[in-house]
């Protein structure tokens, strides 16, 4: 389940620089979006003057270390990645962490609001779709894929059928995680921004390389167990972007994250260029049989 209190869709690209050109198109007011209108007069309509070499020279770093630990390889390109970053001039602010209470509340955080949401804004949607289209309710979805034998990943469909057993958007225990679960991530994360004069932080992008496919079992995947580190800017609203830091053993590609405050894009792609340039970890996708 999707939410529009979470989730934002950027930009996916080959580099920064081209992940700066689309930003500039996708960025700004969207009269369907009210979320967007909190944009207007802090958006940019080209980002790629904030594409500087130099970005890291005298740039604050600090290192979130909650979201390492559960795989070597993948601690070991980010921890090089840093180093790097530091070659670069940048000034690394190492052992950081966010509050533990903060990671125990962010699944039920994120649940409580994008299962609920799913449920209503996904028969929203469909209302858009006209008369002719097959499916009105997220249970006409459910009950398709049953039906059908539609091939969808157990944990997926239980998560759309705790969905659809949700209550309404007035339900008062949704309202109350709504006004104060988003809120609480920004209050953190702006708080170790400013108490250690920061850019921007740093994380893993996954604590993992990725896992196999359901019904694929590989005995050398090797994953422990860390914090999830894409909620730090899922449940905030805040920016982030991820770049390669190169490959684990098995050819599996690994990245760093920069993630900052409210409007921070042209920081996090000055910093994340910089690194980028001086690194050039990105490799071609192979296809492999």
């Amino acid at each position: 389940p999707f939410s529009l209190t979470f989730d934002v869709g950027g930009p996916i690209t080959r580099s920064v620089a081209d992940a700066a050109i689309v930003l500039g198109v996708v960025a700004g007011a969207d009269p369907d979006d009210p979320a967007t209108y909190q944009s207007i007069g802090r958006s940019y309509k080209d980002y790629t003057p904030f594409l500087k070499k130099n970005g890291l020279k005298g740039a604050r770093i600090g290192v979130l270390r909650n979201y390492f630990g559960a795989n070597a390889e993948v601690d070991q390109s980010v921890n090089v990645a840093i180093k790097d970053m530091q070659k670069q001039g940048a000034v690394i602010v190492d052992s950081l962490k966010t509050p533990q209470d903060l990671i125990d509340v962010s699944g039920k955080i994120f649940s409580t609001i994008s299962d609920l949401e799913f449920k209503w804004q996904l028969e929203d949607y469909f209302k858009t779709r006209g008369d002719a289209f097959p499916f009105k309710t997220l249970s006409d979805i459910i009950s398709d894929a049953e039906k059908n034998n539609v091939p969808i990943n157990a944990g997926v469909l239980g998560r759309l059928k705790t969905s659809e057993a949700r209550e309404g958007l007035q339900d008062p225990y949704y309202q109350a995680t709504l006004k104060n679960g988003p809120e609480m991530f920004r209050r953190v994360i702006d708080q170790i921004l400013k108490d250690n004069d920061l850019d921007a932080v740093v994380f893993p992008t996954s604590f993992c390389t990725a896992q196999p496919i359901p019904g694929v079992n590989d005995a050398s995947y090797k994953c422990g167990e860390a914090p999830i580190s894409s909620n730090l800017a899922s449940l905030s609203g805040y920016p982030s972007i991820s770049v390669p830091t190169g490959f684990a053993s098995d050819g599996l590609p690994i990245s760093i994250s920069f993630l900052s405050g409210a409007y921070s894009e042209p920081t996090l792609i000055k910093l994340a260029y910089s690194y980028e340039q001086a690194t050039h970890h990105r490799k071609p996708p192979q296809f492999l049989k």
